[in-house]
């Protein structure tokens, strides 16, 4: 084998050969010096013998795992609890799919329908034109969307990343502001807003 072999190449290789041969290791250990803590951890790996059956559980373990599951489970809203006194969402079960679909049929980029989704923008600035456009392309009525549009925001309904405060909502914006936001040219924008009807 050559001083050039990648890692990958080196570690399969070993693998193939090795299985427990401590000869094999010490020479690969010595051909290959750059990847010794890769191949003493593959080493360990593949001499670490695994139980065939996991031992049963005892009956003080079970209750412990029922107690904390109970406990879980209760401080879990159902999603009928989490979405009580709100319109379902007209958007609910669509997949990434479908709604570039959308945007595409709608002539906007993906971003304005999840500003739309997420209920970023104020509802009575959003055309009417458009409005009924969007429901026809998701197979909704328009009442159903324009409520589900104003529904309660809530920071679940916000991308969630790791940080070190509390995630708070935006501001709700004008439809003109996520089109200009987006990247709609001006045309293409006065025309989506002139959808009065």
């Amino acid at each position: 084998m050559t001083g050039d072999t990648d890692l990958d190449d080196v570690l399969e290789s070993f693998a193939l050969e090795a299985e427990g041969d401590a000869t094999a290791l010490a020479r690969y250990l010595r051909d290959y010096p750059q990847y010794a803590l890769a191949l003493v951890d593959l080493s360990h790996e593949m001499t670490r013998s695994m139980p065939d059956e996991a031992a049963p559980l005892s009956p003080r373990d079970e209750a412990q795992i029922a107690s904390a599951w109970t406990r879980f489970a209760a401080s879990v809203p159902t999603k009928m609890e989490a979405t009580q006194g709100q319109p379902a969402s007209v958007f609910d079960g669509r997949n990434a799919a479908e709604m570039k679909t959308l945007a595409a049929t709608l002539g906007v980029p993906r971003q304005v329908v999840a500003a739309v989704r997420d209920r970023r923008v104020l509802v009575d600035t959003i055309p009417k034109g458009f409005l009924a456009r969007m429901a026809a392309g998701i197979d909704a009525q328009l009442e159903d969307l324009i409520a589900s549009i104003r529904g309660v925001r809530s920071a679940t309904l916000a991308p969630s990343y790791k940080a070190d405060s509390r995630p708070v909502l935006s501001s709700q914006v004008t439809f003109e502001q996520i089109l200009i936001n987006a990247g709609v040219n001006e045309a293409a924008r006065a025309g989506i807003l002139a959808e009065i009807d």
